[in-house]
């Protein structure tokens, strides 16, 4: 049996940031083939959605339909009475003999007929043939019924309210005696109404001529309509053709049906199995720029059969073909199955497809019936993932033309795989970020230093769950506004980029101004001094500076160099004790910064 599950599918694939993951869960349904089995009424293919209590159901089915219960050499009559179905076959007034010909050959080949013995005035009239079983048909085993039919002739149609060709079994169930269930071809007219022990299945309908073959399941028609479990022993089984007329007075209009059966078979099927495949209905592949490391298929389920083995396979597209996963085994309660490897994962993704992947759960075969319950299938891929990359300082460093400052790039991977092909880049924009290109000794305003010409480093190393960070010296040129970022980038691992550092590049004050609170000081008092950098614009400035003190005899009683200003944009203050040993005179306070520079003369009195 194959069946297509051709359900509005649902497709959602669980992807983790890849900032911080590297690896995608597909928790989809793909598009199930059913091979070997049924799908059970009710279930729902997005039931494998997700890891819970609701499953996707798979009937197991005879793979083989090899043991014939009965072929049977059936027996009937003709009759015509008018108060409704048959209970009993009547008796014997025109005997119908059923050829041996055998279940394979062509359907007519052995071909049977019941037909009227006469056209007369009747409201009911019915031909039957029929045989008990050989061997005892009962609801212990999966059993079929199978037959071909087809419909000969009807005279007078237009005075036929129903005319049918069926199949009957005609058993105990449930205990009760006499019930029937008909499979019945409708040439005119509808099944009637079911009743407590008669039952109609139809096949079809249509004035078709053609032989026709079927095949059904009668444990599962049985259940279906006198409910699940249902139990049942077959006495009798029959082939029937029937007809439902008018009144029809003074013989007007007389009707008569014939109906030709062959190839009846009563099958006990003994080797019940499933077998079920999924594909995925999204391409399955790892972001672009990152390797495929490992592959996994999940499949999570149990059997209501303790003896039937279960094998779990994935399709390889290198060698196209199926591959086990592990060995079979039974699976009585709901466990987890799976197809794991690191070795040449993307021989399980199928690229002619694409990127699909195939999965396939299948059982053995075994003499009772059995069911296949999944619960949560899912695909996952693994592979190295570079998860942030940072800059630092984070802030402005303010440089001055002339000087140089410190850029460190960091950059992390996550904890499955380290790396050993990254690659970090330190980038410049002089245009606010909307173009970046690599920092070189010859970059315009910002240009990387001498001591470390190296941009970028090649072929890094990035341990599994670690960092690694790359350092760099670049030197102020030119006064003005700009970005750096780091990028590492990996054929493996992806890309990061960290956020931008504005960098702010002053020039050299143009002057610089030294202040003191008071002219002369004695000895043993507080000097407070100022001291104030300006542009060339006269405007207050950030920058480092020199500084020094000089007393009466020119010895240098403090000194500082690349000091910054502590007091407010481009002002720096402090003080100076002046002991009662210091000579007295005129000392001095001397501030440098580039070419600026400012002194300011104070007397120390004895």
């Amino acid at each position: 049996m194959i069946k297509k599950n051709l359900h509005a599918l649902a497709f959602l694939v669980l992807l983790s940031s890849l900032s911080s993951a590297g690896s995608i869960t597909y928790t989809q349904d793909g598009t199930p083939v059913i091979t070997v089995g049924s799908e059970a009424a009710g279930t729902s293919i997005n039931n494998i959605n997700a890891d819970d209590s609701l499953y996707y159901i798979v009937n197991a089915v005879p793979t083989s339909n090899t043991t014939a219960v009965n072929n049977p050499t059936m027996n009937g009559s003709v009759n015509s009475w008018t108060n409704g179905w048959e209970y009993n076959p009547p008796g014997s007034s025109n005997t119908w003999a059923y050829t041996t010909a055998t279940y394979v050959s062509p359907p007519g080949s052995g071909r049977k007929y019941i037909l009227p013995s006469a056209t007369q005035d009747y409201l009911w009239v019915a031909g039957t043939a029929y045989q008990a079983p050989t061997t005892t048909v009962d609801s212990t085993t999966v059993n079929y019924l199978n037959w071909s039919m087809r419909y000969g002739s009807l005279t007078n149609p237009g005075n036929v309210r129903t005319a049918a060709i069926c199949a009957e079994i005609y058993g105990t169930i449930n205990g009760v005696a006499g019930r029937q269930l008909y499979y019945c071809y409708f040439i005119v007219g509808s099944a009637p109404a079911d009743t407590a022990d008669r039952k109609f299945i139809t096949l079809g309908s249509g004035s078709s001529t053609a032989w026709q073959s079927f095949s059904r399941n009668i444990n599962a028609d049985i259940e279906s309509k006198w409910g699940s479990g249902a139990t049942y022993t077959i006495s009798q089984v029959r082939v029937v053709n029937f007809m439902i007329t008018g009144n029809i007075p003074n013989n007007a209009g007389r009707s008569a049906f014939t109906a030709y059966y062959d190839d009846i078979y009563l099958l006990k099927g003994d080797n019940n199995q499933v077998d079920v495949r999924h594909k995925s209905q999204a391409g399955v592949s790892p972001p672009p720029g990152h390797a495929l490391m490992r592959m996994m298929v999940s499949d999570k389920f149990y059997s209501t059969s303790s003896t039937a083995t279960y094998q779990l396979q994935w399709w390889n597209a290198n060698t196209s073909s199926w591959e086990n996963c592990g060995a079979a085994a039974p699976q009585s309660s709901e466990g987890t199955r799976t197809c794991n490897t690191s070795t040449n994962p993307s021989y399980y993704i199928n690229a002619a497809d694409s990127s699909k992947v195939m999965m396939r759960l299948y059982s053995s075969a075994t003499s009772t019936r059995h069911s296949l319950y999944e619960n949560y299938l899912y695909y996952k891929i693994w592979f190295p993932n570079l998860t942030s990359t940072t800059i630092s300082p984070t802030t402005d460093p303010a440089p001055t033309t002339g000087t140089s400052f410190q850029v460190n790039c960091t950059s992390s991977v996550d904890a499955d795989y380290g790396i050993n092909d990254a690659n970090y880049y330190l980038m410049l924009s002089t245009d606010n970020g909307a173009t970046w290109n690599p920092i070189t000794t010859t970059s315009s305003g910002l240009k990387l230093n001498s001591s470390t010409p190296t941009n970028p480093f090649t072929s890094q190393s990035i341990p599994a769950g670690g960092s690694t960070t790359k350092s760099w010296y670049v030197d102020a040129v030119t006064a003005g506004t700009y970005q750096l970022k780091c990028v590492t980038n990996s054929t493996s691992a992806g890309e990061q980029n960290s956020s931008a550092l504005q960098v702010t590049v002053t020039g050299p004050p143009g002057n610089a101004t030294v202040w003191t609170g008071k002219q002369n000081y004695a000895a043993c008092v507080p000097v407070y001094y100022k001291v104030r950098l300006f542009d060339s614009n006269n405007f207050l400035i950030d920058a480092p500076f020199n500084l020094w003190i000089k007393d009466s005899a020119n010895a240098t009683r403090y000194s500082a160099s690349n000091i910054y200003p502590n007091n407010g944009t481009g002002t720096y203050t402090n003080l100076l004790y002046v002991n009662s040993t210091d000579p007295a005179g005129s000392w001095a306070i001397i501030a440098t910064s580039g070419d600026a520079a400012g002194t300011k003369l104070f007397t120390v009195n004895p």
